[in-house]
């Protein structure tokens, strides 16, 4: 089962590391002005990518999975060490209040004000809404969304 999971772990990075690198060679893209847009566990992948690409300039992060005081997959000193990695860089947090795994998992929003706390020099916005809306639902489910992100994206990328 080990092994399975480091396989996946692996296609996971090779896969971001293609992306990124076609992405950059593109005539179309400016490689200073590249950010991520990740939903649910993407957001875990997202945020490795933050910390091994330093030129990737920010991230919004939809429904953000993270440990929590070992609440969650991920090792709670895995969660800090990328955020350490990450530094001064952008990040929009966006979570549901009631949102969350089982009744016993911290909800979107306690997962975001964990990352807030141990990233103190990253330019953190957040955004929160009532309800269990989950991930790439909320851009459905909140009309307002896309155009908060859009802008944000603007913003970060200046």
């Amino acid at each position: 089962m080990k092994e399975g999971r480091l396989s996946l772990k692996r296609i996971i990075a090779n896969e971001v590391a293609t992306s990124f690198q076609f992405l950059i060679s593109k005539e179309s893209v400016d490689p200073q002005k590249i950010g991520i847009l990740a939903g649910s566990i993407g957001t875990w992948v997202g945020f490795q990518t933050m910390a091994k690409y330093p030129d990737v300039k920010c991230i919004t992060m939809l429904t953000p999975t993270c440990a929590v005081s070992g609440k969650s997959f991920q090792t709670y000193e895995g969660t800090k060490n990328l955020a350490e990695a990450f530094g001064t860089r952008s990040l929009l947090l966006v979570g549901s209040e009631k949102d969350r795994h089982s009744s016993k998992s911290p909800s979107a929003t306690e997962k975001s004000e964990y990352l807030a706390s141990v990233m103190p020099n990253a330019k953190i916005e957040k955004k929160y809404y009532p309800g269990t809306s989950h991930s790439q639902y909320m851009l459905k489910d909140h009309e307002d969304l896309t155009a908060i992100i859009v802008d944000w994206f603007k913003r970060s990328l200046e």
